[in-house]
């Protein structure tokens, strides 16, 4: 598979199926990695209230990856989940939808990003683009 124009990055609902079975596979691999006190799952009703962000790359009809960030304040976020099956991984995705917050005006007026939770090939990226992770 290759990143091409057929790759859509868009808001979406983390209520839908799809999104819903692949945010409860990231929820099993963060608990096999993390233990519980490191946890800061956020439940599915609130990942569509005003204060988060919810974004999924697709291709076709495929489900490629999710995104959802939390507004702290008006300078503050987190991400909450981000997450690219392992099918997908190293097309460039997670950078992509990171992008793809950039450009929303749930960004505008953010000075600082954070994740409590980077894995390990997120945090060189994070760095590189002055996030705290």
């Amino acid at each position: 598979m290759t990143i091409d124009k057929t790759i859509q990055i868009c808001p979406a609902d983390p209520r839908t199926p799809a999104i819903r079975d692949m945010i409860s596979d990231l929820d099993v691999y963060q608990a096999s990695l993390y233990p519980p006190e490191s946890n800061h799952l956020e439940p599915i009703e609130k990942l569509v209230t005003p204060d988060y962000y919810f974004i999924a790359a697709w291709q076709d009809q495929e489900l490629l990856g999710i995104a959802s960030f939390k507004r702290v304040s008006t300078s503050y976020v987190e991400i909450k989940r981000l997450y690219i099956p392992s099918q997908n991984r190293g097309l460039g995705l997670a950078i992509k939808l990171m992008d793809a917050r950039e450009e929303k005006p749930f960004k505008r007026v953010i000075l600082r990003l954070v994740s409590k939770q980077a894995s390990i090939s997120m945090r060189p990226w994070g760095f590189m683009k002055n996030w705290d992770m």
